[in-house]
Formats: structure tokens, sequence, C-alpha cells
């Protein structure tokens, strides 16, 4: 599998290299990572640390997820909160036709924030102000991968996921350093699941996960 994310950075903030990052996609996530720092002081979207070290912190750790699934083209993102990941992959989506992103936040600050990103910088963004387990498959279908970072235990996300999983959608879940512990949250017998390594935070995993082709849904 194929890795985007870059690992050197500039001490002005910038990435020294994001390997097959175009041009207009730095631009687009400098105008974000802008657009976070103005409204940083209206609403708390991320900590003060996050926004300091936001390329390897968050930027670098969502591009991964694209390398992951590189011929995706319509995504979720359960839990979006400030965008991470569902910006970061839209402004890499915008590159491309018949592209879309739908982002699921229940918090209705980050979601006026979010959609002032997508008008700004024409992304491919669709926010659906709500819980994400009211979302179903039949509403933004067909799906090629979907996300959530940050947003839950494994088991509980796995719970909002599965519908969408069971149709062929792939889930990709980046994880902390404890998250071997959650594999037996993972039905076996319905899902396979690959655990590559987060290379842009020490320790951590991402869980690639499919329905297995032989497998009754749960």
């Amino acid at each position: 599998m194929k890795h985007i994310a870059g690992t050197a950075i500039l001490h002005t903030g910038l990435p020294r290299a994001l390997p097959d990052v175009s041009p207009q996609l730095r631009r687009r996530l400098q105008e974000y990572i802008k657009l976070l720092r103005e409204w940083k002081a209206v609403t708390n979207l991320i900590s003060k640390e996050g926004l300091e070290d936001v390329w390897t912190r968050h930027i670098a750790d969502c591009l991964q997820l694209i390398g992951l699934a590189p011929n995706a083209r319509r995504w979720l993102d359960i839990g979006a909160g400030a965008g991470f990941p569902s910006v970061v992959i839209a402004c890499h989506l915008a590159e491309f036709s018949n592209t879309q992103i739908h982002a699921v936040e229940s918090d209705g600050r980050k979601c006026v924030f979010l959609r002032e990103v997508a008008r700004n910088l024409h992304l491919p963004l669709r926010i659906y102000n709500r819980r994400a387990e009211s979302l179903s498959p039949d509403e933004i279908w067909p799906l090629d991968a979907l996300t959530a970072r940050a947003f839950a235990t494994l088991s509980k996300t796995l719970q909002v996921a599965a519908p969408f999983l069971n149709q062929g959608a792939i889930g990709l879940f980046p994880r902390g350093k404890t998250a071997m512990s959650e594999l037996d949250s993972i039905n076996n017998g319905c899902y396979s699941c690959e655990c590559v390594p987060n290379s842009s935070n020490g320790g951590g995993v991402i869980f690639v996960i499919q329905r297995r082709k032989s497998a009754n849904p749960l």
C-alpha cells in the first residue's frame, strides 16, 4: 500500500516534502490552516499544541489515509470535528471530477466552520449536522471509503460503520498506542483487518477493515 505523507518539517511549519502532493493541494492545505488559526479566536476547534504542530500531528496523519485508498472518490468521515481528516481528504479530492466526502458532526459550531472552509476552498465536502448513528447508506451511497479519527472506541465506531462496511466500503481507522487491545472488537468471521503502522504518530496504527466476501453482515 502506498503512503502519501511526508515526515520532514521546516521550522516555518511548512512540510519540506510531501510525496505525491501537488502544488494545488499544498495551497489548499495552507489556506485551511489559515482558517483554523482565524477561527481559533472564535471557538476551540483545535488545541494550541495541535495548531502549533498541525502539519505533523494532523495533516500528515490524515494524508496517510489517502494512500491507503488511492482510488477512493467518495468518502464518509464519522465525527468530523474540525475537519481531520474530512477537509484534508476533500482538498485532495478537489483535483478530481465526480468526487465527494460526507462529513458528519453533531457540534453545530464545528459544522459552521466546516461549511465556511468548504465554501472558501471550493471543496467537494458535504456537512451533516447530526449524530453519526442517524446516517444511513441510502442517503449517501455509493461510497468507497469511510474513516473516523478520535470519534469513539473502536467497538462504537464499528457499530456506526457496519452498515457501510457491509455494502462494500473500506474502513480506515487511525488508532493510538493502545490500539492492539481493541482488536477483540472486530468480528474476524465477518471482517478482515490489516494493521498499518502510523508513520506520523509514533506507536499508533491504522486499522484497514473490509467485509469478507463470504461473510454474512452483522
